[in-house]
């Protein structure tokens, strides 16, 4: 499921099992696990210097924190791009799609049809 959320309330944000946040411009500032009560997201923040306190909306504090333009900050886009979180998740695409190349993956019937796509992409009627 994707769905898009401005500000959402802590309770809303643990809900969550993954998450993509984005900085303003689109670029990606976070993807991944959130963990229980939001710790690896607010693990990862942490470690890098921000104060994202576990008693507070997680959500409001990493807005606060990368939308932050006073000198000395942090450029989170590219620090997400540095990090070895955003080099494991790129391995682990890159194996997932060999897998899928390959023809490892199953089509759930036992046999694999070679194809990106679980139905053509155009399919007749009749």
């Amino acid at each position: 499921m994707v769905c898009t959320i401005h500000q959402p309330s802590a309770m809303l944000f643990q809900m969550f099992d993954h998450i993509l946040l984005l900085a303003p411009g689109g670029r990606t500032v976070f993807f991944g696990e959130t963990g229980p009560e939001s710790t690896n997201v607010i693990g990862y923040f942490n470690n890098l210097g921000a104060s994202i306190p576990l008693n507070q909306n997680p959500a409001e504090s990493i807005i606060t924190t990368v939308t932050d333009k006073s000198a000395g900050c942090r450029d989170w886009a590219q620090t997400w791009l540095d990090s070895p979180e955003h080099t494991r998740l790129l391995a682990k695409i890159s194996a997932l799609d060999t897998e899928a190349s390959s023809g490892a993956v199953s089509s759930g019937g036992g046999e694999s049809s070679g194809s990106a796509y679980a139905l053509p992409l155009f399919k007749s009627s009749c």
